[in-house]
Formats: structure tokens, sequence, C-alpha cells
């Protein structure tokens, strides 16, 4: 019997390992009441407010949870507690509007966990119009009549209190106690608001300058809702654009005028200045002229570095048309700013003078102005093969040279420290009383270089004047005396 007893103790004491073995091995379960919370700061009646109670049920374990916020710790913070070693509470506590993600775990094992996504709303409590005025004083509250709409952004024309409101319903209407969105003129619609846009149709009976009233409706509260004045105008049309002699208009798609910053309008040579006209048909009799301008690249640029910029302007009220007369002058004469060149794209932009509007004129005439600005050469010095400047003095040619092809020259041409329109030169070469002959037998050139000569013409309508080929500046050239000697 005794050895039964021991035998049935020891089965019962391995049922008992396999038991505890069991359970000690039974993995964590985490449950979350809710896997979503809204928490609002500063309503009362709201159901979570400044906080929000998440309670957690733990099984298969003692050890409790962690909780760790993922994202947005500057939008909440947690504590917990707990009524046994199953039931815990996460309190989730509002900072400032946003949205977190909050992770729950088991602390005996990380792998068991959930999520609490949080959204955090702040109501306003206040409302105020922005100051609707840019640093020259042009207000925005405008809309053009027949235009293409006015804006209704809310963030642009209401502020609102506290600064981290993130539950806005605003709606824009005619009145101030429901929302209309359509005005109309008889049977004709007159304004209507589509898309949060203000528009105003030819219908509307208005004058220029009368008020479109419109509400921005807060929350439909109407505490919170504010009444903007918009002003009707009318758009402008431009009439005439001419600049350099030559119009603007659609059938060019563009326009390009070359102005040299280095001469003044010299006869035959390319301006350094040109004029220009544009006329405006506007109410507006005190609308301003400016520039846009940008390199072919499409980068903007201060055009007083390229050139001087001026106008006039005079009002003609018999046919509401508003003429600039303007001047473009790309003549260098400061020192202090840099030798400025190349291909601008320029825009004509007219301003209105008390509205925040403005009209780009190369736009509405569908027509890109485009100036190249260069430099031009202003002088030449031809130097000898030792460097001297010859130029003017008299010397002797001759048909053969020891040791040499014939007398070196070569040329420099100014200015030197901008790249030129054309620094290329030609010879010209007068046989006088020889006219019989050819300049071939009077003179030879040729290139270094190459050891090609250079070939000459007669100059149009002479019979005497022989002009050569274009030569590049810096070109060594050989001169030597033809079959007939000197001229």
């Amino acid at each position: 019997m005794k050895k039964v007893a021991l035998s049935i103790l020891s089965v019962f004491m391995l049922l008992g390992g396999v038991i505890l073995s069991a359970c000690g091995g039974e993995k964590p379960t985490l449950s979350l009441s809710t896997n979503y919370v809204e928490i609002y700061t500063n309503d009362e009646d709201a159901p979570n407010s400044k906080y929000a109670k998440i309670e957690v049920a733990l099984s298969n374990s003692k050890d409790g949870i962690d909780v760790q916020v993922e994202s947005g710790s500057d939008v909440v913070t947690y504590s917990t507690s707990s009524t046994n070693s199953t039931s815990y509470t996460v309190t989730l506590t509002a900072i400032k509007s946003g949205s977190a993600k909050v992770k729950v775990y088991a602390r005996a094992d990380q792998s068991v966990y959930d999520y609490i996504d949080v959204a955090v709303k702040t109501l306003p409590t206040s409302t105020s119009i922005k100051d609707q005025n840019d640093s020259d004083g042009k207000t925005s509250l405008f809309v053009v009549k027949g235009g293409q709409g006015t804006s209704l952004a809310v963030d642009k024309y209401i502020s609102f209190e506290p600064a981290d409101v993130n539950v806005l319903d605003v709606v824009w209407s005619f009145d101030p106690k429901e929302v209309v969105t359509e005005a109309y003129q008889g049977d004709a619609l007159s304004m209507a608001i589509i898309d949060g846009k203000l528009f105003v149709y030819e219908a509307y009976a208005g004058t220029i300058g009368s008020v479109v009233k419109v509400y921005a409706i807060v929350n439909n509260n109407e505490e919170l809702s504010q009444e903007l004045d918009f002003q009707v105008i009318e758009d402008s049309t431009i009439n005439d654009f001419r600049v350099g002699g030559q119009t603007l208009k659609g059938d060019n798609e563009e326009v390009k005028l070359t102005l040299v910053r280095n001469n003044q309008n010299s006869e035959g040579l390319t301006p350094s200045a040109i004029t220009g006209v544009l006329d405006v048909e506007t109410f507006d009799e005190d609308m301003t002229l400016s520039l846009e301008v940008t390199t072919k690249s499409g980068e903007k640029v201060d055009e007083r570095e390229y050139f001087a910029f001026s106008y006039t302007s005079s009002y003609d009220e018999n046919i509401d048309t508003l003429k600039f007369v303007f001047n473009i002058d790309a003549l260098y004469t400061d020192s202090s700013l840099e030798k400025l060149f190349g291909e601008l794209n320029v825009d004509f932009v007219v301003s209105y003078s008390e509205y925040a509007y403005q009209i780009n004129a190369n736009e509405q005439v569908a027509t890109d102005l485009i100036l190249n600005l260069t430099f031009v050469p202003t002088s030449i010095v031809i130097r000898d093969g030792a460097g001297n400047d010859v130029g003017g003095n008299n010397v002797d040619l001759y048909s053969q040279y020891y040791g040499s092809q014939g007398y070196l020259v070569y040329s420099n041409v100014y200015p030197d420290d901008v790249p030129l329109q054309n620094s290329k030169y030609r010879i010209r070469v007068d046989i006088g009383n020889y006219g019989g002959n050819d300049v071939g037998d009077f003179l030879s050139v040729v290139n270094r270089s190459t050891g090609t000569p250079i070939e000459f013409s007669k100059a149009l309508g002479s019979n005497t004047t022989y002009v050569s080929d274009e030569i590049e500046n810096g070109t060594q050239i050989y001169l030597k005396s033809g079959n007939l000697g000197g001229l």
C-alpha cells in the first residue's frame, strides 16, 4: 500500500506541474473601450470637455499596462489608474487643437497593444474682419463686374479666437440669417456665390463703387458671423499698345526689340531708348503703370539694373480713356551697377488707384514683348606684332618680307569687359585713280592662322572702294603690297 500511495502522489504532482506550466505560459490580452475619441478644449457641454477616459481590460497578466504618445505629444498628455489587476483607466487631457496617436500595451508583453486615435477640437469664441488694405492702402474688398469672380477664402477675410480654432463651418450668403447664394435683377441673375467665389454679372444695376454685402455665417452662430462690403468695379480694356514703333496685338505672338546700352541713339545705330503708348479704357483716371521683368528662364529681375523706365499719363473723360506715354532708356550711366545684358520678357502692368487689382496689358493683347539688351563696339585699336598702336600711322608695305609673310597686325575692339553684339570688323581700301585695277593689285591680306587670303568686294555704288569680308576681333593678319605697289 505504501508503494501505491507514492505512485498516486507522484501522478498528482506531475499533473499539478502541467497545470501550473499551462497557466504561466498563457499570452496576455488587452482591449480598449474605444479606439477613437474627440476632446473639446472649450466646449463645456461636450461629452469629453478638456479630457476623456478610456477603459482598458487586461487579462492573463497582473503586471499592468504602459502608455506611449506616438504622435501629438504637444496635443495631449495622459495618466493611468486602476481599480484592480485587470481593469485600468487611461485619462487623456487636451493641451491644444490637433490630432494624436496613443499606444496602450501590456507591460508583461509589449507585443500586445492597441491604439487610440485622438482628435482635440477647439471652437471659435469670437471673430473679426482682417485688415483688407495692402501696404499701399489699396483694398481687396472689391468684385469686378462681369469678371472672373472674387475668392471668398475664409482665412483671407476673417480672424478667429482662439488662434488654434479647428471646428469651423463657414457659409457665405447674401442674407445674414439664412443661406442665400443668388440675387436677381428682374428675371436676370445679377449676383451669385459659387464654389467659394463672389460673382457680379452684367445684369447688376448698381453704379461703379456701389456695395454688395456678403455675410460669413460661422458655425450657424449669429454672434460669430461677419458682414463684408465688396465694392463693385469695372474691368479696363487696352485699346492701343505700341512700343518702339510696333503695335502689340493678338496677331503678333511676340515683338522683339534691341536696345544698346552704350550708344545714345546715334544715327544709323541700334537705339538705346524707345518710346511707346498705352491707351486704357477705364473709369479710374489715377491708374499707375509699372513693369514686371523676367529673364528667359522666368527669374524676376529689377528693371532698374537694366534700363530706366518713366511715363506720363493723361485722362480723356469724354471717352473714359487714360493714355500712358512711356520711355525705356537702356543707356548705361551708373557705374555702380553691373553692365548687365541679355534678353528680358517685359510685361506692362496697369494698377488701379484704390483697389488691389491689376491688368497685365501683354496678356490682354496676347503678345509677349522681349527686349534684347546688348553692348556694341565703340572703338577699335590696330596693333603691330609688338603690340604697338599703329592706328593712324603711315606704314610702308613691301611685296616680299624676309622670314615673314608680311607686316603683322591684329585688332582690339572695345569695350572688352562685356560681350559685344558684334566684335567683327572689316578693312576698307580706296584705290582712287587706279579704279581700273583690282584691289589685289595693291594689297594682299592673309589670315595668319589659316594661311588663307581675306577676300574683298566692291562697296555698293563705288568703283574705287573695296570692303573685306568680316574679320574676327583679335585675328592676326599679314599685310603686304600687291604687284602694282602701294596706294
